[in-house]
């Protein structure tokens, strides 16, 4: 079968790339143990393996109906037999691919089996090395801590399962299932609902015959995709390409979504405001017409003709503050201005490594909606291709990371101190927006109150209508204040001003590489994690 049902159609071709993670899992030994083939009948025995994995991965986006967009990125591990053969055919392809090793490279390249034997022999052990350095594998990456040896495939496994979108498992025909193996590994992908192709290989006359089965997922799959309002970002015709099969640099990548989602965010939060000043003042006004249609006298001629558009007025008010209400809730408005944000604090956190080499592991541990998973991950794959090969020294990097995110105009100690100062002023107004209505509503029920405890049964109007219309404004002032989310934004702003005022020095102290690159990714993940945060609360406040 060739395509899977419930597939989306295929967005423009304009949109942003967007990677589709081909995990692989293969059976150490694909000839059977019994057999004894001569190097050459091996080497031709692997050779046509290879041929077929290249052939799988060249068409792997018609079977899973992909679009131009997408692009395929390869995870495994390294061990010999299936593994070092993917690695061929991905280089062959040629895909960029990530390796996830049980333990480091020389402890993994030296391991032995429980019956004592060396994994590697001193050929193999090549042919890892080769792999792990070959210029389409941007990554490696250690993904276990266990002493244990099955425990450590166990967990390779795992991390190879959850950075995947689709499965490619390579089985000797009579492959029998083990912990941690590839036949678990299968099992676990058809139980998560990922599409899974399981690739059987058999011995005949020295040649290998292959079996293949695809493993459909119960539910719906839909390959992975931008959000809609970013996934048409401008992007350049001819984008430079950092390593093989990679579709552009992650700068031009990230500049492209940081251009949009400014632009859109910007957008949407001056059309929310005004909306909200639009639903709260509409309010306001009808509450004043409504006091002044009730202290006019009907019996007068001048009131008759009045009072009707008075109440005219009213109801017009009424309704467009509802319907403005109401375009806010089904309008989005607000999810898209979060999230439009979040996208460009995304490309602005990223941006900001410029070319140092690392897994972007703090994008993975936020709480981000899981709409935006395509987005990271592609982000991630693109960062680590395009700083493959980049240089400078790490402290160069740290004065180029200094420079950008802490001291420069932009840096961010500087746009929290600004937008602290902005956010006390106005919660400053509204607060006192709040006392002085609150204030003159009391003053003008209790003069009202003394009046008529004083025989005067018919006080002035307008100290009715100020007892009734200051409490509404007072209302409104809150309401304001908490739409625009003014004092928790105080408090945010404060607590990340004193974050980074704190842990700046630090950076001055570091040095090694690694204290300046726990400290840069500790400051990512705070940074990003107090734009989630806000995104996440703001998502769900709407004009109160």
């Amino acid at each position: 079968m060739r395509t899977f049902p419930h597939m989306r159609s295929s967005p423009p071709a304009q949109s942003l790339p967007v990677v589709v993670s081909v995990g692989f899992a293969g059976s150490r030994h694909l000839l059977d143990p019994s057999a004894r083939p001569d190097p050459c009948q091996r080497l031709e025995f692997e050779g046509r393996i290879v041929r077929k994995l290249a052939e799988t991965l060249g068409r792997l986006a018609a079977d899973l109906d992909l679009s131009i967009h997408h692009f395929l990125f390869g995870i495994s591990q390294a061990a010999i037999g299936g593994d070092l053969l993917f690695g061929r055919a991905c280089a062959s392809v040629p895909i960029p691919q990530r390796i996830f090793l049980p333990q480091s490279r020389d402890e993994f390249l030296s391991a032995v089996g429980a019956d004592g034997n060396p994994d590697f022999t001193e050929n193999e052990k090549r042919q890892a090395l080769e792999l792990l350095t070959s210029p389409h594998v941007i990554h490696e990456q250690v993904v276990s801590n266990s002493s244990d040896r099955t425990a450590r495939f166990e967990d390779a496994n795992i991390e190879i399962l959850r950075a995947s979108d689709v499965v490619i498992c390579l089985l000797r025909a009579n492959a029998s299932p083990k912990p941690g193996g590839t036949a678990e590994l299968l099992e676990q992908a058809r139980i998560l609902g990922k599409p899974a192709l399981e690739i059987r290989v058999s011995e005949r006359d020295g040649l290998p015959e292959f079996t293949e089965t695809w493993h459909h997922p119960t539910k719906p799959w839909t390959a992975p995709e931008l959000p809609e309002d970013i996934g048409g970002a401008p992007r350049e015709e001819s984008p430079s390409s950092p390593s093989p099969g990679v579709p552009m640099r992650a700068s031009e990548y990230l500049e492209a979504l940081r251009h949009l989602g400014d632009g859109v965010a910007v957008w949407k939060q001056r059309l929310f405001k005004s909306q909200a000043f639009t639903v709260i003042g509409a309010h306001l006004l009808a509450t004043l017409c409504a006091l002044i249609a009730l202290k006019l006298n009907p019996e007068n001629h001048a009131n008759a003709i009045l009072l009707p558009v008075l109440l005219g007025l009213e109801l017009i008010l009424l309704a467009s503050g509802f319907a403005v209400h109401h375009l806010i809730h089904h309008s989005h408005l607000v999810q898209v201005w979060a999230t439009s944000r979040l996208t460009a604090e995304i490309a602005r956190s990223v941006g900001s490594l410029k070319a140092y080499h690392v897994h972007l592991d703090y994008l993975f541990t936020l709480p981000f909606p899981d709409s935006l998973r395509p987005l990271l991950r592609t982000i991630d794959v693109l960062h680590l291709a395009s700083s493959k090969d980049g240089p400078g020294s790490w402290q160069e990097e740290r004065a180029h990371y200094l420079a950008q995110r802490f001291d420069g105009p932009n840096g961010q100690i500087r746009y929290y101190s600004t937008k602290l100062a902005q956010s006390k002023r106005k919660l400053r107004l509204a607060s006192r927006f709040f006392y002085g209505a609150t204030a003159t509503a009391v003053l003008a029920t209790g003069i009202k109150l003394a009046l008529i405890l004083t025989g005067h049964h018919h006080p002035p109007s307008a100290l009715g209508v100020l007892a009734i219309l200051m409490p509404v404004i007072a209302v409104g002032a809150l309401s304001l204040a908490a739409s625009f989310d003014l004092e928790a934004r105080v408090h945010t702003y404060q607590e990340m001003l004193d974050h980074l005022t704190g842990i700046r020095p630090l950076f001055d102290a570091a040095t090694t590489e690694r204290a300046f690159t726990h400290l840069m990714l500790r400051t990512e993940y705070r940074l990003l994690g107090e734009t989630a945060h806000w995104a996440s609360r703001r998502s769900f406040t709407s004009v109160t």
